[in-house]
């Protein structure tokens, strides 16, 4: 007799990795664009529009040359991300009810701690814009500069969000910016942390986003701050979480095995701007 109903598991821990994730209100998830992702180490494409080029001036009697509506393909390998429990016979008898809800709950935690992380250093590795911090903290200057790298297009509905490491919430926080009233960006309640890690909103509607994963792991795990474009980051899981069960006869236990298959890919390479003390 099987130990979980291996289908009811696997959406439990289906329905809460998608919660545990800490990045996907900074990222798109493209799983509705692509086939089905079914093999580990495979390549999947994840499809976005080009940009059209600039206007041209219109001369009399010369017709203008059509552009091509194109897409770029941005080429991800596919990773996979797992967690084994062993369950002892003698335990059995309380791997239920709430036992299986805490199971399920931790089990997707883990995983989505694997995805955030990949999807963290796709960012800092891969972003064109990247501005040295002098300091321990961010400071004004240094988070208007972040901003400053796409000249006029700024308007606060282009982000997707402020994702940084706890180390800096009190720094932000403190930013007159921020939390002063009389500042004319800045939100009440701003400082207060809720169920999502959102600690505020930055320009009166950016959201402000903590995450430990936002580490330079390239240069002794520096923190990180991103300002994130909208469609700038994207993600493809895989549509069902695969639950499997081995029994481990001579331990008198059963190993539950769940696992998920994922890619994460920087669409927009001009679409993060991070702060961080090393920029090479």
């Amino acid at each position: 007799m099987a130990l979980v109903i291996g289908k009811v598991y696997a959406d439990a821990v289906n329905e809460k990795l998608g919660v545990a994730l800490k990045m996907k209100d900074v990222a798109v998830d493209c799983t509705d664009y692509v086939s089905e992702i079914l093999t580990y180490g495979d390549e999947v494409h994840f499809p976005s529009f080009t940009r059209l080029s600039p206007a041209e001036e219109v001369t009399r009697g010369t017709p203008l040359v059509p552009e091509e509506v194109g897409m770029s393909d941005n080429v991800a390998k596919i990773k996979q991300t797992a967690k084994a429990v062993r369950i002892f016979d003698k335990d059995k008898a309380q791997i239920k009810g709430k036992m299986l809800d805490s199971m399920s709950t931790q089990t997707a935690e883990v995983m989505a701690y694997k995805i955030d992380t990949d999807l963290a250093t796709e960012m800092i590795d891969n972003t064109v814009y990247k501005t040295p911090m002098a300091g321990a903290a961010p400071t004004i200057l240094e988070m208007d500069a972040l901003f400053d790298v796409w000249g006029d297009q700024v308007q606060n509905s282009s982000f997707a969000g402020i994702v940084m490491h706890g180390t800096f919430r009190s720094a932000i926080t403190r930013l007159n910016e921020f939390s002063k009233m009389d500042q004319s960006m800045a939100v009440l309640g701003n400082g207060i942390v809720d169920d999502n890690n959102c600690i505020g909103f930055w320009n009166g509607t950016i959201p402000v986003y903590l995450s430990d994963n936002m580490v330079d792991a390239k240069n002794g795990n520096e923190p990180v701050l991103a300002v994130v474009k909208k469609g700038a980051l994207g993600y493809i899981m895989q549509k069902e979480t695969t639950v499997e069960e081995e029994r481990e006869a001579k331990s008198l236990a059963t190993d539950l095995v769940a696992s998920n298959l994922y890619a994460v890919k920087l669409l927009d390479s001009k679409g993060v701007s991070i702060l961080k003390k090393t920029v090479a």
